[in-house]
């Protein structure tokens, strides 16, 4: 902390009492630069301090407290803050705090920031419980969200360390936010972020954004996509303030009936679960399909290969590599991604075959729900995945913030 303030005006200050002066701490060490300030001022005339102090009563008081507990429904503080950022910490506080006892410079955003890379035992329950109340509120099924926050306490490989971060908010004991941005090994990262209803309104979802951001440009990417439920009137609003632009949207379609069959995919193909001999066919297969460089794609089959939960089945057919299906199955629930037929065998029933075939084998072994996610103007592929028992249940619309 700086020993003499950056400008010299009045700083407004808690002055602790002898008995909680040791709760109060920060506010002593900022008093002392408060006299500094004054100090400065008397040895100036007196037109100077005068002008000195109507210049910092026209740009208002810095307001210096240390009770980042404050309760929705108190007194909103009355003075606007002049100081707009703090420099950012490694591994934690960052926004409004200097640490973890909370300096705040607006408070109308109390609390302090932690970042990790994976969400520990201290922290997954917390967070599970906000993605709960956040659901509660806003009327939306907390499964496919509750699958997420819990895979993300398992370890990140390797390829994608630097574009995994999660970032919590914490007031007192009490975790309020969280975001969480993740990336396939590509050009990009995505970004889901809930805030407790409670506590919105308040800059933490736009602190939260901000460090996403950040995060996006540590691990050299060239934007961000924050992924916002179609619904969200606030995360629209919010994502507008940064701005972001509309990429794309997908819709999040779960199985609501098991087409008949049985347990072989027929048509002569076989299903295999692939390992990291198989990148570079995956690459290819996938880079074929949904575009993008073979590298790229590889890189995304190499980051799920050996992951908690997961499974990439490599389809063959007549000997020859035809198609891929990668699954992420979590507490008994299961979301399909990375479905891919090669172009030049599009359109002989493959990937219906496939699609059925694996459903219900996930539903042979219990598992529920199983969703799946498809680009909101790809047709083709969502009339494909009604035939096989999904229905569409709610749009996402990922929104990019380009990072120069």
């Amino acid at each position: 902390m700086p020993t003499t303030p950056v400008w010299p005006i009045p700083v407004r200050v808690s002055m602790p009492s002898s008995r909680s002066r040791s709760a109060t701490m920060p506010a002593v060490r900022c008093s002392w630069n408060a006299i500094s300030g004054w100090r400065w001022m008397s040895r100036r005339s007196a037109t100077v301090r005068t002008l000195i102090v109507l210049a910092s009563l026209a740009m208002s008081n810095v307001f210096i407290r240390s009770d980042d507990n404050r309760q929705p429904g108190s007194q909103r503080c009355p003075y606007r803050r002049i100081l707009s950022a703090v420099p950012t910490g490694q591994h934690g506080e960052v926004g409004t705090t200097f640490s973890r006892t909370s300096l705040m410079i607006s408070a109308d955003r109390p609390g302090h920031l932690v970042t990790t890379a994976t969400l520990d035992a201290r922290y997954l329950p917390d967070v599970m419980a906000l993605v709960e109340r956040c659901a509660a509120h806003d009327g939306f099924d907390a499964g496919a969200d509750e699958g997420f926050v819990r895979a993300r306490s398992y370890p990140v490989p390797p390829e994608i360390v630097l574009q995994t971060a999660d970032l919590i908010w914490v007031v007192g004991d009490r975790v309020v936010g969280y975001a969480g941005t993740y990336g396939f090994g590509r050009d990009e990262i995505e970004v889901v972020a809930v805030v407790d209803p409670e506590w919105r309104r308040r800059g933490i979802g736009r602190a939260l954004i901000d460090e996403a951001i950040r995060v996006g440009h540590r691990a050299g990417v060239s934007r961000v996509l924050l992924v916002v439920p179609r619904f969200s009137v606030g995360g629209h609003a919010l994502s507008e303030r940064v701005g972001a632009k509309r990429s794309h949207s997908e819709a999040a379609m779960v199985l609501r009936d098991v087409p008949p069959g049985g347990d072989e995919l027929g048509m002569g193909l076989v299903a295999r679960i692939a390992n990291v001999s198989d990148v570079a066919v995956l690459g290819e297969i996938g880079s074929s399909a949904f575009g993008g460089s073979p590298e790229e794609a590889s890189a995304i089959s190499r980051s799920s290969i050996g992951a908690v939960g997961r499974t990439i089945f490599l389809i063959s057919r007549n000997g020859e590599d035809v198609g891929m299906v990668s699954i992420a199955v979590d507490h008994g629930a299961a979301s399909i991604a990375g479905f891919a037929v090669r172009p030049e065998h599009q359109g002989m029933g493959i990937g219906r075959a496939v699609l059925k075939w694996l459903v219900r084998r996930l539903h042979g072994d219990g598992i529920a729900p199983i969703t799946i996610e498809v680009d909101v103007t790809n047709d083709r592929a969502a009339g494909l995945y009604r035939d096989c028992g999904f229905r569409e249940d709610r749009i996402y619309d990922y929104l990019a913030v380009a990072i120069g």
